[in-house]
């Protein structure tokens, strides 16, 4: 398992926490981009992505994070794409049928939920991060190409999206541009209370990306 794989397990393992969480977690000068539904505690999800890189250096191939097999489509499932398919228009509906897809790592087949989720709204950077991860768990498990630059989408629009600047600097660090990782990292670190638990392994991977950028 590569650098770039254990990121995007450790962020697919974040998601479902998108989900359920309500109100943005951290207290700084500038909000949370979007409505409080939509602040989904995004600071804390980037951490624990960045987080998963110092400990990938420390453990190397992690199993934890090995991609489940896929599960078959339950009737829950179903009946959401059921409705999904009756209501084009409905994104709460296309999203939770991705988000369902999902959950059963189901990866190709919430890709086209979340294409059509951008048709409705192309500009929410949160549903682009999301795309961009799960896009990249479907086609080889990178974030090289089209997640990149779907992340790229999300910065244009919220150019402090925690998350997206955390998986951004993850492109950077696997195209071994450490300095680039560093500094997007530190973007991050920078809306972070320094107390928060994931703010230790944060500060180590910046502080990894620093040594390999000095090292060049």
């Amino acid at each position: 398992m590569n650098l770039a794989l254990f990121v995007l397990g450790a962020a697919l393992l974040v998601l479902p926490t998108l989900a359920v969480l309500s109100r943005p977690l951290l207290a700084t000068g500038a909000p949370v981009e979007g409505p409080p539904e939509r602040g989904l505690a995004v600071v804390v999800a980037s951490a624990l992505v960045v987080a998963a890189i110092g400990l990938y250096g420390a453990v190397g191939s992690p199993s934890l994070l090995r991609t489940p097999r896929e599960l078959p489509l339950d009737a829950t499932t179903a009946a959401l794409a059921r409705e999904a398919a009756a209501h084009p228009h409905d994104a709460s509906t296309w999203h939770r049928l991705a988000r369902a897809h999902e959950a059963a790592h189901r990866f190709d087949a919430a890709v086209p939920a979340y294409r059509h989720l951008l048709e409705l709204q192309p500009d929410d950077p949160d549903l682009l991060v999301e795309f961009a991860v799960t896009l990249a768990m479907s086609s080889g498990q990178h974030l090289a190409g089209e997640p990149a630059q779907l992340i790229d989408r999300a910065l244009a629009v919220a150019p402090d999206h925690a998350q997206a600047l955390a998986l951004a600097g993850s492109v950077l660090f696997e195209q071994k541009d450490y300095r680039g990782a560093m500094l997007a990292w530190r973007r991050v670190q920078a809306r972070l209370p320094a107390d928060a638990p994931e703010a230790a392994a944060l500060a180590d991977s910046i502080a990894k990306a620093e040594a390999l950028a000095v090292g060049r």
